[in-house]
């Protein structure tokens, strides 16, 4: 818990990384509408495991069968 105060309170630097295959996280960035020199983004494409993951593979977006 002492790691996790040190932390917490600044006093040791650390990386969070949200890896969000769906983009769904929310960041706050008190410099907006400027970047937070802090944040990095990354995007990147999803895995097909990702996307199976997510039900995107199974999805059927053809007009056809509505």
């Amino acid at each position: 818990m002492s790691r996790v105060k040190e932390l917490k309170d600044g006093d040791k630097p650390f990386t969070l990384v949200l890896d969000d295959a769906a983009g769904n996280c929310f960041v706050y960035n008190p410099h907006a509408p400027e970047s937070d020199p802090k944040i990095k983004i990354e995007e990147y494409e999803r895995t097909a495991e990702q996307n199976d993951d997510l039900g995107i593979s199974f999805m059927d977006t053809d007009e056809s069968s509505y």
